[in-house]
């Protein structure tokens, strides 16, 4: 039964419709704005005289083929998928039983973590290789018993390997021809339900025996014929080391809580056969590995089991669903090959050409003409344009003026003048060509002219250093250009005014600081004249004092002022300080003592 219902394989592109509209919605207001700005250029009656090949519509067109392009390019990403049909497949794929040894002796140590974790990660690398191949899986000890027939569901088999262990089988021992044979029941199981698939196709399969070799039963050897007869491929991994190692004997949470002992009492050392392993696997025409730390030995068997024959075993229906990309992208290549023949290029560059200096107010005319200019003027003033935007100053200069005689009413001329003028260095003629742009454009009411007016007066009184009249001059422009609306410029003469209100504060913060300098050059000649001062005191008290402790001369103590007991009681006072002085020497100039607790 057929599905006609649409469906997206990756209907996630869809999204990207409802950008359509947006973008449109954008171009078409683009449009809009540009030609309301050459309509306040230039009269419509003027426009075929001014460009014959001008046409506003044509770039609308452009964008509508562009955007339906884009539309069926995203319905062509999304992959949309209309009717379906059933389709049947043959699986194909080899036969390949695991037969895995859960005998206690696989509980041993010598193999990091224990000879059966390994076994068990050996399976988990074969089954990741096995995709598409039907998987069986066969425990044994002394008796076995199939864990998982054969199946293409290897998350199951290995759900149903982890749950292995030595306790799942009661009959403990090793007995590796009764795994075997097992296994090779379940190969012909298998290979009964191949025949009736494939009958002309000679299937190959596959035992991968996982075992440490220690067969106690010992008639493994009697099957090596009826393997190498029944054609099945036998692939021995032996686990363990040549030292072999005791058998642990684990409670029910898993710990080692002691080593088997043999009926004398000694501790059972689990010994690895890999000889015997190997004269198996040569016997039956199979192939022998030993299980190293890097498991390179699970590559090898992948690549053996690679190179054999693969019989169908079942069949599997599909239900495919018709894809149809190809008829959108087909419509989108179209309607781009077409926008692109549409011409668009002398359109776009002749509105660059004009409008460019109409969008920047610090590069050209700030502001498109309010009434319509006689076509004479707007030719001159395009020259001006020109050269200005090449660099030719003088010649900007002369069309503007030029401009100017054929119109003299126009404030965009003189406004183009003052940005001649100011980047020509000329910044007193900047000045007055903007203030009378301003008064131009404030008798015709043009707010939008005389804040862009405003601002370049202010740039012009900076470059003046005339820093008070251009924060007057930017305060005016952001007066205009919230009447104006326009609050791009409002924004950038917000920012000069600041900067201008900081260079005002830097250069007053300059004047405190020089006369501060001022004040300090003072000060040192204060300075010197106290210190003189000081020093004639300072000298006079020492004058007084050498005549009052003068050293006595030959005879009594001599003085006018003080008496013999005056003079006893001032030494006797002296040589008590002294004293007291001497003291405090003796214990500051003290050699420190060995103490063994120096903390």
């Amino acid at each position: 039964m057929e599905d006609d219902s649409l469906k997206f394989l990756s209907p996630i592109w869809l999204w990207g419709l409802l950008l359509i509209p947006i973008f449109y919605f954008l171009i078409f207001r683009d449009e809009q704005r540009k030609q309301s700005q050459f309509e306040s250029f230039a009269q419509r009656g003027l426009w075929p005289l001014i460009s014959p090949e001008l046409d506003f519509s044509c770039r609308l067109k452009k964008a509508r083929i562009w955007l339906l392009a884009w539309s069926f390019l995203l319905l062509a990403l999304a992959q949309p998928m209309y009717g379906s049909h059933e389709d049947t497949v043959q699986v194909a794929g080899l036969d390949v039983v695991i037969n895995l040894d859960v005998s206690n002796s696989m509980l041993a140590e010598d193999v990091v973590p224990s000879r059966l974790q390994k076994a068990k990660h050996l399976i988990r690398s074969l089954l990741s290789g096995l995709e598409g191949d039907r998987v069986g899986l066969v425990a044994f000890a002394a008796s076995t018993y199939v864990a998982c027939p054969l199946t293409t569901d290897l998350s199951y088999v290995w759900d149903t390997v982890e749950t292995l262990n030595p306790k799942m089988i009661q009959n403990q021992g090793t007995d590796l021809g009764a795994g075997i044979e097992t296994a090779l029941k379940a190969i012909e199981r298998g290979s009964q339900e191949r025949v009736s698939a494939s009958p002309n196709i000679a299937s190959s399969n596959i035992v991968i025996l996982i075992t440490d070799g220690e067969d106690l039963e010992g008639h493994a050897m009697d099957l090596a014929s009826q393997i190498r007869e029944s054609g099945v491929r036998l692939y021995i991994l032996g686990v363990g080391t040549q030292k072999g190692a005791p058998i642990p004997i684990q409670n029910e949470a898993g710990n080692t809580v002691g080593f088997k002992r043999d009926e004398a009492g000694k501790v059972v050392m689990s010994e690895f056969h890999p000889d015997s392993l190997a004269q198996l696997a040569k016997a039956s025409g199979g192939k022998y590995w030993d299980v190293t730390d890097g498991e390179g030995e699970v590559e090898e068997i992948l690549r053996e089991a690679g190179a054999l024959n693969r019989s169908d075993y079942t069949e599997r229906r599909y239900r495919v669903y018709d894809e149809r990309f190809q008829i959108p992208l087909f419509f989108a290549i179209i309607l781009f090959l077409i926008e692109i023949s549409m011409p668009a290029r002398k359109i776009l560059a002749l509105l660059v050409l004009m409008f460019g200096f109409l969008g920047n107010h610090e590069v050209l005319a700030a502001d498109p003409f309010k009434k319509p200019a006689p076509l004479d003027a707007y030719l001159e003033n395009k020259k001006g344009i020109q050269a200005f935007q090449e660099g030719r100053m003088e010649d900007a200069q002369k069309s503007f003026g030029e401009a100017q005689a054929r119109d003299p009413s126009l404030p965009e001329l003189e406004f183009n003048q003052g940005l001649v003028q100011l980047q020509q260095g000329e910044s007193d003629h900047a000045v007055e060509s903007f203030q009378n742009s301003a008064r131009f454009a404030e008798s015709r009411g043009n707010q939008d002219l005389i804040a862009k007016s405003k601002y370049n007066l202010g740039q012009a009184f900076l470059k003046k250093g005339d820093v008070k009249n251009s924060i007057q001059s930017y305060a005016e422009a952001i007066e205009a250009a919230q009447k104006s609306k326009n609050l791009k410029l409002e924004l950038e003469a917000r920012k000069n005014l600041q900067l201008s209100i900081q260079e005002i504060k830097k250069q007053e913060k300059k004047q405190q600081e020089e006369k501060k300098e001022e004040e300090k050059k003072q000060e040192p000649k204060k300075e010197n004249q106290s210190q003189s001062d000081q020093k004639s005191q300072k000298g006079q008290k020492n004058q007084n004092e050498e005549k009052m402790f003068q050293k006595p001369q030959q005879g009594k103590f001599k003085s006018q002022k003080m008496t013999q007991d005056d003079v006893d009681r001032v030494m006797s006072e002296l040589t008590g300080k002294e004293k007291q002085l001497q003291e405090k020497l003796q214990v500051h100039h003290g050699k420190n003592q060995n103490n063994p607790k120096d903390w």
